[in-house]
């Protein structure tokens, strides 16, 4: 590589130097040149000095950090090991202060030492700056500033892998090195000073940004002896599209936790996972869970998977849940059949107030202010139901004083009353529950909770906003993970038609409880009762490409499950036309349907299945896409349907009304799953 020097002028804080690609800054000293910095650029990149030391410096109080891509809660900072003692930890490289007291030092004896900065997406970088200690008071725990471990060989790395906390050593790119040689002299602004504050512009050859979703700093030693390098804060300068957006609702969560955003890491482990609501409450880990880089939906997730691993929120009252209705959201997936915990708080006096668990006694159980029986418990599904490896949005809230549990868009119509939870027990847990038991084996990708319950419109919002961010893999219709929603239900926009309805029971039986979200006869639809054939639907507010219909006789939800009326044929159709139903529920027009499968029903179970004919039951097959309404045809209107559930894969434009595949789309999959105890 060619190198070329030049000689480093006695400027204050406004120089600027042009530096070629490959550079030796050298000082002229009395009659002898010695080099002081050495910026080494990789092939293919430019790195040059702003000619600037200490910038922002203070030497009143501690100096204040730039606004940067890499600050938290945005920014996550991660590295190999740290020194501890501590102030000499991973949150000090982006916690927005400077000085010896929050800076890094890597362990004693690491191999491999690095330290960096997680962007929270791709960013198009400009420049990126670092030091030993920028600038302190004499509060500082050693003293004031700090002039030692700042000289070696830095070597300054990207990459675009979608987790840089656990990317791999190869999935980074060595932009360049800086050899931090010799001190020319111990104020600012005269000349080098290693240990203050250094900015630098990077780009490729070119001239262009790098893009990037971290950049890390290989320093020149690690830990107490040899002496270790110590870097004081990791800036880094740039532009980009943001993330993710954050759910469209008209009220602010007192805490938001996302996997693809802000979770600091040490070796891999979670240290801290940063609170995106601006609330400041982060999530401290009890027993470390991991990041993985591809986790839900093929994004970064939070990996609860050996002992008792689980982070801890702030209490209830810091949440705003003590003695007040709530909401929280919670994206998690899980294949193990015990019971695990997502959510719990601390045990007062041996009780639990506020538990939400799977399995057990059933699919999902929410316990708002302690359990006393099943009374004081709202379920969802059977056991087994959430935990089959599939990415599931849990929700639950109290709202007049009443504990409401939902799984994807779907509510149990099992509540608790008297709901609100009395004592704050100091934290809140996320994978096990408050007396550490009963961890979660599985994935967190996402965590939103409320200090109210959301509107209906909102609820909405988050849901398809935690839906669409988290299907990644489904949307490649590669049969793996995804979250399924319910785009039936009148909460989402479906609206319930029927060739005829029973007359004399429209509490009971009435159109509209096709679709209400609330499962039991008392929520059901039955045809005219007369043994002729008839159908029953679903139109959508905009085409979506399905995958999974599901309905049942009698799913529960009532003290008393209805066994009868479920024998005949079904007939599972879809249409690509508009569906217009008027104000009774009946259609009026006449779209081109076609069919999916026929599915014959006993009186002892369906011919792909012996048993429970009566509960919900879910099918499976080919995306279709571009289906505006489905509707179940029945050979006879004896038959009752609790309710119709639409699982679709990704919401489509109104224009994009694509036909897919008609009467040629397989059964793939057969699956019960009772969404209701």
């Amino acid at each position: 590589m060619r190198r070329t020097t030049k000689s480093v002028p006695g400027r204050k804080h406004h120089a600027r130097i042009a530096l070629a690609c490959a550079i030796v800054a050298t000082l002229v000293v009395g009659e002898v040149a010695r080099a002081v910095l050495v910026i080494n650029a990789a092939p293919g990149f430019n790195i040059t000095w702003d000619g600037n030391e200490g910038d922002h410096f203070s030497a009143a109080s501690p100096a204040p950090v730039p606004p940067n891509l890499a600050s938290a809660p945005d920014g996550a900072s991660f590295a190999s090991s740290e020194l501890g003692l501590g102030i000499h930890v991973v949150p000090a490289l982006n916690d927005g202060l400077y000085g010896n007291a929050n800076s890094w030092i890597g362990g004693n004896g690491d191999p491999a030492v690095h330290g960096g900065v997680a962007l929270g997406g791709e960013r198009q970088v400009t420049h990126v700056a670092w030091g030993r200690d920028n600038g302190n008071n004499a509060t500082d725990c050693c003293g004031g500033q700090l002039t030692d471990r700042s000289l070696g060989v830095y070597t300054l790395q990207v990459t675009t892998h979608p987790a840089p906390q656990v990317a791999p050593g190869a999935a980074w790119t060595t932009v360049g090195t800086l050899d931090y040689q010799s001190v020319d002299d111990a104020v600012i602004g005269g000349g080098f000073t290693p240990w203050f504050r250094h900015q630098y512009a990077v780009s490729t050859a070119g001239g262009d940004p790098l893009t990037a979703t971290g950049v890390r700093i290989l320093p020149p030693g690690t830990g107490i002896s040899p002496a270790g390098t110590a870097i004081d804060e990791i800036e880094v300068i740039g532009t980009s599209a943001p993330g993710a957006p954050t759910p469209i609702d008209a009220t602010s969560p007192s805490a938001h936790l996302r996997g693809d955003l802000g979770v600091n890491t040490l070796a891999g482990n979670v240290i801290r996972w940063n609170d995106q609501s601006g609330n400041g409450n982060h999530a401290a880990p009890g027993v470390a869970p991991s990041l993985v880089a591809d986790g839900v939906g093929g994004l970064p997730s939070v990996r609860l998977d050996a002992g008792i691993e689980h982070v801890n929120l702030p209490g209830a009252g810091a949440l705003g849940l003590q003695s007040s209705d709530y909401e929280i959201f919670v994206v998690a997936r899980s294949a193990d059949a015990n019971i695990q915990f997502l959510t719990a708080s601390g045990f007062a006096a041996g009780v639990a107030h506020h538990e939400l668990h799977l399995n057990g006694a059933a699919g999902a159980r929410f316990i708002p202010a302690g359990f006393v029986n099943d009374a004081s418990a709202a379920d969802i599904g059977v056991p087994g139901a959430f935990t089959d490896g599939q990415t599931q949005v849990y929700s639950v809230r109290v709202e007049g004083n009443t504990g409401i549990i939902r799984v994807n868009g779907a509510q149990s119509a099992d509540t608790v009353a008297g709901a609100q939870s009395p004592v704050d027990t100091g934290f809140l847990t996320l994978g096990v529950r408050g007396n550490a038991s009963f961890p979660l084996r599985g994935d967190i990708a996402e965590v939103l909770v409320y200090d109210q319950p959301l509107s209906a419109a909102q609820r909405r919002n988050v849901e398809r906003h935690l839906v669409h961010k988290h299907n990644g893999v489904y949307l490649e219709e590669t049969g793996g993970d995804g979250v399924s929603y319910n785009v039936a239900s009148q909460e989402n926009g479906g609206v319930a038609f029927a060739q005829d309805v029973i007359p004399g029971f429209p509490a009971i039986h009435a159109i509209d409880h096709l679709n209400d979200g609330e499962y039991g006869n008392s929520n059901s639809w039955i045809g005219l009762n007369t043994g002729a054939p008839s159908f029953a639907g679903v139109a959508f507010e905009q085409p979506f490409k399905i995958d999974r219909i599901a309905f049942g006789r009698d799913n529960g939800g009532e003290a008393t499950v209805f066994t009868d009326r479920v024998a005949g044929v079904y007939t599972l159709q879809y249409t690509t036309d508009e569906v217009l139903v008027d104000a009774m529920g009946l259609l009026i027009n006449n779209p081109q349907w076609f069919d999916i499968a026929d599915l014959t029903y006993s009186a002892t179970g369906p011919t792909a299945f012996p048993n429970d004919p009566f509960l919900r039951h879910e099918w499976s097959f080919n995306p279709i896409s571009g289906v505006t309404g489905v509707r179940i045809g029945v050979s006879n209107n004896f038959i009752a349907i609790d309710e119709i559930e639409v699982n679709a894969i990704v919401p489509e434009p109104a224009t994009a009304a694509l036909l897919a595949v008609a009467t040629t789309c397989l059964i793939a999959r057969r699956r019960r799953t009772p969404l209701a105890a």
